[in-house]
């Protein structure tokens, strides 16, 4: 069964060439290996793409409802009540054109009259910029990059009489790893405590490996007075990227109905495609099996990235718990930009720097790879890394 979905003769590349773009297949120079942005190689679900061709094949285009479809909102809250140990019902599920815009929607009702959030360090730039474009600014705190415990002192200190809320991406982008299960109590009673918002990204809680599931928010929103907002949508655990569908998780009434009036959705201002509607509706209700051997694939993949890079001078690797996602360390006073630059016109590789513009602080001195491909691209692209780093780390 891997073999169909996951096999190197699944992939089609010349489509790929034509629309993966965001630093990937469609952006490089012939003979360029992407493993830059986090999308996968593979197609969809057999499943989803006979939902939209059904639906297409009616011929009718006409606007949903101004908030979704039930079926949409349904298929999300029994989502989170099968893996997530989730109580949440259609009324607490807010639809999003991507789980970006619904970063952004969050961050205009949480910051309109200011203050600040903390965030960690490093994680993907859409956290600092939803939240500063929306009049808010950010301090940041650490965390272990192998253990995911969080540094409780920084967070101490970089709080403040103006701090609102703190935001989390379990598992982590860019490096991989998960929030430990007593932190992440530590930081429900935290904020309780405050009065302060929750926010978690959890945008690649499904792709988790070692028979490991990891744990959700949701299975401390058992509150309707808890300000915590989960944010994810479709684009890491089904591949629906280019479909652009988000959504936020929220059992606060008031918060969900200021989210509801700022992004504009009962003024068509903003909501949700059909079509997208319908492939995630699919996706949650029949394509849970196809997320498996996704999985498994991908623990494969993670487990022969490490050992590659393992025997490679110069790089070392953490072992990722959650996403498709490798953060490469380089050696030390070495400029991450300049290396991925390097490995690019001399490898033929594409990967994504570590620089703080991208990820923070913590970030510099790290190259990401994004290992959601077959067997066969993953191994030549190591071949040419490996060749690169015996010829410049010596």
């Amino acid at each position: 069964m891997l073999d169909q979905y996951f096999d190197h003769k699944a992939i089609d590349f010349n489509t790929l060439k034509e629309r993966a773009f965001n630093q990937r297949w469609a952006e490089q120079e012939a003979g360029v290996i992407p493993l830059t942005a986090a999308d996968p190689d593979f197609k969809v679900a057999p499943e989803i793409t006979q939902a939209l061709n059904t639906y297409i094949s009616k011929g009718y285009f006409s606007y949903g409802p101004a908030l979704g479809y039930e079926s949409f909102k349904q298929a999300v809250s029994n989502w989170y009540r099968l893996y997530h140990r989730g109580s949440f019902e259609s009324e607490d599920v807010v639809g999003f054109n991507s789980a970006a815009e619904a970063l952004d929607q969050v961050a205009a009702v949480i910051f309109e009259q200011g203050g600040e959030a903390l965030i960690p360090d490093p994680v993907d730039f859409l956290f600092q910029t939803s939240i500063e474009r929306n009049g808010g600014s950010v301090q940041t705190f650490g965390f272990d990059l192998d253990s995911g415990r969080l540094d409780w002192s920084m967070i101490e200190e970089k709080a403040t009489p103006n701090t609102k809320a703190i935001y989390i991406c379990n598992p982590n982008n860019p490096a991989g790893t998960a929030i430990h299960s007593a932190d992440l109590a530590l930081l429900v009673e935290l904020c309780r405590s405050k009065g302060w918002y929750l926010v978690s990204d959890e945008i690649w809680l499904d792709i988790w490996y070692d028979n490991t599931p990891l744990e959700s928010l949701a299975a401390y929103c058992d509150r309707d007075s808890d300000r915590f907002v989960i944010i994810s949508g479709l684009s890491k655990n089904f591949g629906l990227a280019g479909l652009r569908i988000g959504y936020t998780l929220c059992k606060h009434k008031s918060i969900n109905q200021a989210i509801i009036k700022n992004s504009g959705h009962h003024e068509t201002i903003g909501g949700l495609s059909t079509l997208s509607q319908i492939a995630a509706t699919t996706a949650f209700n029949q394509c849970g099996y196809w997320l498996d051997l996704f999985r498994k694939h991908l623990e494969a993949q993670r487990d022969y990235l490490i050992q590659r890079i393992d025997q490679m001078p110069g790089f070392s690797i953490r072992r990722p718990v959650g996403t498709y996602l490798a953060f490469i360390q380089l050696p030390p006073l070495i400029d991450e930009s300049k290396q991925c630059a390097d490995i690019k016109a001399k490898a033929k590789v594409a990967l994504v720097p570590g620089s703080p513009r991208w990820f923070g602080p913590a970030a510099a001195g790290h190259l990401r790879l994004c290992f959601a491909t077959s067997k066969e691209t993953l191994n030549e692209a190591l071949d040419r890394l490996a060749l690169y780093a015996a010829q410049t780390f010596k």
